[in-house]
């Protein structure tokens, strides 16, 4: 039967345990007495008590609290509120100067490891200086995206609102063909009449096949 504190059974599970730990080598009975006689009352306030166990406590609780706000301490030095904020920055005697600055802005970094700041990297990972760089080539490739290319492939559809044959082997989305090649004509690119919207059908898939429907295709556009 589990024992309740203020019976028998309590005070005899109280005294096995004080037992057992008195011979493990710590006495509680004599450890609280030891702390209740060392409690004196506070020199400066006189009303409180205080555990005086070791020498760096000297007063209450409430006395200290009151003389780190006025910033005495009891011999009459100036108290420093707090480690940490006394030896930070400049006042701490390790100081080396702090993090490192921006070499293009000259803000303070927030890292020992970085060069430049946030702006300044976006800025400068441009270009040739971008890890994944693979030189002025892939620009070329773009011209396809530019605004003059998309308006041309917008006037295309506009005219011709389907695929140019009309019949019932057409199936899938619609693309705007070079009748005369990309490469091999640059003058004819942006020409609407070198321009004729196929399916995925009819769209030649060899060069060979492209160079072969050059005429059909010069028909196609100019019976429009």
């Amino acid at each position: 039967m589990r024992g309740n504190s203020r019976g028998d059974s309590g005070n005899n599970n109280f005294i096995l345990n004080t037992s057992m730990m008195t011979r493990a080598g710590y006495d509680p009975i004599k450890r609280r007495n030891e702390y209740l006689n060392s409690k004196k009352i506070c020199p400066i306030c006189g009303i409180n008590k205080f555990c005086s166990t070791t020498k760096r406590v000297k007063s209450c609780w409430s006395c200290l609290l009151e003389r780190r706000k006025v910033g005495l301490v009891k011999s009459g030095k100036p108290f420093i509120i707090g480690y940490k904020s006394a030896f930070t920055g400049e006042k701490n005697p390790g100081w080396k100067g702090g993090f490192p600055k921006c070499i293009d802005c000259g803000d303070n970094l927030k890292s020992y490891i970085s060069k430049r700041c946030q702006s300044c990297w976006y800025k400068f990972n441009q270009g040739e200086n971008h890890s994944l760089w693979k030189g002025s080539k892939r620009l070329k490739n773009n011209e396809r995206n530019d605004g003059l290319y998309q308006f041309w492939v917008s006037q295309i559809k506009k005219r011709d609102k389907q695929c140019k044959f009309k019949n019932e082997n057409c199936q899938g989305y619609l693309v705007v063909h070079h009748i005369l090649s990309w490469s091999e004509y640059p003058e004819e690119r942006y020409n609407i009449n070198n321009g004729i919207t196929l399916c995925q059908y009819h769209h030649p898939r060899k060069k060979e096949d492209e160079r072969r429907l050059i005429p059909v295709f010069k028909k196609l556009v100019g019976s429009n």
